[in-house]
């Protein structure tokens, strides 16, 4: 009988431990997506104002707009390191919860996330070539490049994104 009781209370340790990393699985996932959806609209930020810097008639406009360029870079940069953070505790909670899917989802995501940082660096490196630029071509080649980056920021966000939706959705516990 003490046996018995012994066991069954186990069990419903390890079923309430495993229902919390459940828990925090989603959460993790929820806050990943949060990051990232900020990474892509600071990447779209970014390359708004990349492209005044590109469009501008005067040197000082331009590089007034690569300025702006640059420090919304930096806001998609650290957006999409905290989602990659994220993304992966929710990779770790899914092995600890005992969803495959959901592993297989967020790791998918670390790699898209992963992505995301390192393009939004680009954006970063080349808006900040563009504000230092001695000449307004050499504003607009590199606010192009920056334009460029941008848009390779937002298309990985835009894969992580849908990556974490998978996740979400492929656990049920």
């Amino acid at each position: 009988m003490k046996r018995t009781i012994l066991t069954f209370s186990i069990s419903i340790i390890l079923i309430q431990y495993s229902y919390s990393q459940c828990e925090d699985y989603l959460y993790s996932v929820d806050e990943a997506r949060t990051y990232i959806v900020n990474a892509y609209e600071y990447a779209d930020e970014s390359y708004s104002y990349s492209r005044k810097a590109y469009n501008a008639d005067e040197l000082e406009d331009a590089q007034h707009y690569a300025k702006k360029a640059m420090n919304h870079a930096d806001d998609a940069t650290d957006e999409a390191s905290s989602a990659e953070s994220s993304a992966k505790d929710a990779q770790s909670y899914a092995f600890e919860c005992g969803c495959e899917d959901g592993e297989s989802y967020s790791l998918d995501a670390i790699s898209f996330t992963e992505g995301a940082y390192s393009n939004a660096q680009d954006i970063y490196s080349y808006a900040r070539k563009a504000y230092y630029a001695d000449n307004l071509d050499d504003v607009q080649y590199y606010s192009k490049k920056a334009m460029n980056s941008a848009e390779d920021t937002q298309s990985e966000a835009s894969s992580a994104e849908d990556s974490l939706n998978d996740a979400e959705s492929s656990c049920d516990n």
